[in-house]
């Protein structure tokens, strides 16, 4: 059977686990109203001893997040939703696609329609970019609205790096085939 608290003022009864009722503000395990408790975050609780609080603070914080990680859900926050993730996933794949089409046109000669293809598929990658960067969906216009500094620097770094990576890789093939 579970433990319950019942509250000296109000009488009401509670599951293990509960503090503070929710009816009257009483601390359960004091009986007194949390207004006249002196329960402020940076001191130790008044029961535990002097040798205990000294050795919490010598040990590093379990909790402490990794400033990789810190960055990372600051600056790239859809990359920790699975749903914005996939999608984003689907977005690239279409814009590869789009690209490689692209690239097979104007190798056909067809170069208005292949720069199309080209260029639709830039701007997929582009909207994968800043879902990524903002954490939801929405149409590139809105999204980079509110960019700045560092924001833009990543978007940039991130959207132009593969792009001119591409470029050197081709040129790269195009020289040696022609040698």
């Amino acid at each position: 059977m579970r433990n319950t608290w019942q509250c000296p003022s109000c009488n009401q009864t509670f599951s293990d686990g509960t503090v503070i009722c929710t009816d009257c503000g009483i601390h359960l395990p004091s009986g007194k109203p949390v207004s006249e408790l002196n329960l402020s975050p940076q001191e130790p609780p008044q029961d535990q001893n002097d040798a205990a609080a000294n050795t919490a603070d010598d040990e590093p914080e379990e909790n402490a997040v990794n400033p990789v990680l810190q960055m990372l859900q600051e600056y790239l926050p859809g990359l920790f939703s699975i749903k914005l993730l996939v999608l984003s996933l689907v977005t690239l794949a279409l814009a590869v696609t789009a690209g490689i089409l692209g690239l097979f046109v104007l190798s056909m000669g067809a170069m208005m329609a292949g720069i199309s293809l080209i260029a639709s598929g830039f701007v997929l990658y582009a909207h994968t970019v800043a879902w990524i960067q903002c954490g939801y969906f929405g149409w590139l216009a809105s999204l980079l609205v509110d960019y700045e500094g560092k924001r833009w620097a990543i978007f940039f770094f991130f959207v132009f790096g593969p792009v001119l990576a591409g470029m050197m890789v081709m040129g790269y093939i195009g020289s040696s085939q022609a040698a």
